[in-house]
């Protein structure tokens, strides 16, 4: 799991959570209003992505794709080998 989607919150602006490097989380936090503490989701690892228009669509993919690799990374390589998954490359912002 790599991002969770919440689609029971319909009174709520729209949401996803995602995995971001501990070092930098909270200077991210700082940095980006959007990202708000995940409930349920260890904080230092995890946190919630507001989807209110703050952040370019190109932000939110990078995001996305930095999320997947650092799941990745943490799996065990001969899982990742039997399932073939490989890490993707992210865009230069």
């Amino acid at each position: 799991m790599f991002c969770v989607v919440p689609l029971d919150r319909s009174d709520d602006a729209p949401q996803m959570v995602l995995k971001f490097p501990q070092d930098q989380l909270e200077e991210l936090r700082a940095q980006h209003p959007c990202l708000i503490h995940a409930s349920h989701f260890n904080n230092s690892h995890w946190s919630g992505v507001l989807l209110d228009g703050s952040e370019s669509a190109l932000l939110l993919q990078d995001w996305v794709l930095q999320s997947y690799n650092l799941v990745l990374a943490g799996m065990p390589k001969r899982r990742v080998a039997e399932l073939g998954l490989a890490p993707l490359p992210r865009r230069a912002i």
